[in-house]
């Protein structure tokens, strides 16, 4: 399942360049995952972003250059960064 975007992330960005450097077009990668050509289209575009596992396929397909991580906003990066890593209790 597909995420609605209302801003752009860093792996719109990523997917469009390496799926321009790589030759691989949209009824291709949409083959490849098993999604429709307007899923494909539509994470391209921005409106939408793959799910977890979509984000975790296009990582390993590109050899990571679309990473995971890049389809987070700006938000989710914020709440990741502001989180202080956890220590057990001596």
């Amino acid at each position: 399942m597909s995420t609605l975007l209302l801003h752009a992330t860093a792996g719109r960005a990523a997917l469009t360049a390496w799926m321009d450097r790589s030759g691989v077009g949209v009824c291709e990668l949409a083959r490849l995952l098993n999604r429709s050509h307007v899923a494909v289209s539509k994470w391209r575009s921005g409106h939408y972003r793959p799910s977890e596992v979509e984000r975790a396929k296009l990582q390993r397909l590109s050899s990571g250059e679309v990473a995971a991580l890049l389809w987070l906003t700006d938000a989710e990066r914020a709440e990741i960064d502001a989180m202080q890593p956890h220590s057990a209790a001596a």
